[in-house]
Order: C-alpha cells, then structure tokens, then sequence
C-alpha cells in the first residue's frame, strides 16, 4: 500500500491534494473510483502523520479526534465537497450503482 501524505495548502492558500500514484486512466468499461467523502480524507490525513507512532490505540484517537471536534470535521467536509467537484470534472457522467448481485442472493434465501 502507498504511504499517504498530509493534506497540505500552497503559498497561496490552494489545496494540495497528496497523492503518491498518478491519476487512473479510464478504460472503456472500467468503473471510476468513488470519490473520498470527509472521513477518509481525515483518516487518510491522520494515519499518514501517526503512523509512526504505530497501530497500537490510534484507531481510537483517530475516533476521539473525529468525534470530539466539529471544526475538524467541517474542514474536512470542505475539502471533500473540493475532491467532489474535481471527480465531476474528472468523471462527468460518473453515478454511483452499488453491485446487485449481493442483494439478489440474499433475497433467494429468504
């Protein structure tokens, strides 16, 4: 897995989306990637500047943080309402069609 970087801003207050592998090319027939909503981008974000700290009781400060902070929160739903607007620029025609096929077998059972 690739080491994520810490969401960073530039000289001029631009976000800096980190991402150590380039943007995916889509092939006809390929499903886009679903974009990272708020929680992800933070968990991302945290494990990329803790990890050094190791695995051991992070999950639950990463909790602790989510949780105990609104304005963490509402920065991070900033920058995933930002990453939402770039995959519609990336991904126009892109909707979201969770598998059936799951649900279908499940419903044969019962």
């Amino acid at each position: 897995m690739a080491k994520s970087e810490p969401l960073a801003f530039d000289d001029d207050g631009k976000l800096i989306l980190p991402s150590s592998l380039p943007p995916r090319q889509v092939v006809v027939g390929e499903v886009p990637p679903r974009p990272r909503n708020a929680y992800i981008l933070f968990r991302n974000d945290f494990f990329a500047t803790n990890r050094a700290d190791g695995l051991k009781g992070t999950r639950a400060q990463l909790s602790a943080k989510w949780h105990g902070s609104p304005e963490i929160r509402a920065r991070y739903k900033q920058l995933a309402e930002i990453e939402l607007s770039k995959h519609r620029d990336m991904y126009p025609d892109y909707e979201y069609k969770p598998s059936q096929k799951f649900r279908n077998q499940r419903r044969s059972f019962l």
